[in-house]
């Protein structure tokens, strides 16, 4: 390894402030290729609805299929998220992490500081 690149690193391995890992920046996107791929669009649909009606398909199959038709035609379904604040610090921090996570809104009247806390699971599959 040379020098140049020891130096933008801090002990640790991580990059030092005001040095980018990925000095090129993002590649740029093949507009033919988005092109191409977008004249395959009615054709993919076609095959997504004909393999969620087809009975000789797993349910697994059928049920992705429909998921996927579902969420091009309205959207992923929106997802809420439950939490446990504790002090002032935590709440201004989850504000922030709510406002990140997709502009949704925080109400700090909204949260009963009595609850329980509630085990958060994630019931989707990759």
């Amino acid at each position: 390894m040379s020098d140049t690149a020891i130096s933008v690193r801090d002990d640790k391995g991580r990059f030092v402030p005001g040095v980018s890992g990925n000095v090129a920046g993002r590649p740029k996107i093949n507009v033919d290729v988005i092109a191409l791929a977008r004249q395959h669009t009615l054709a993919a649909i076609a095959t997504l609805a004909a393999l969620m009606h087809d009975k000789e398909q797993s349910g697994a199959v059928r049920m992705q299929c429909a998921v996927a038709l579902l969420n091009r035609a309205h959207g992923t379904p929106p997802q809420s998220i439950s939490v446990d604040v504790v002090d002032e610090q935590r709440t201004a921090e989850m504000a922030a992490l709510l406002t990140a996570l997709g502009g949704m809104s925080f109400r700090r009247d909204a949260i009963d500081v009595d609850a329980e806390p509630v085990e958060v699971r994630n019931d989707t599959q990759s």
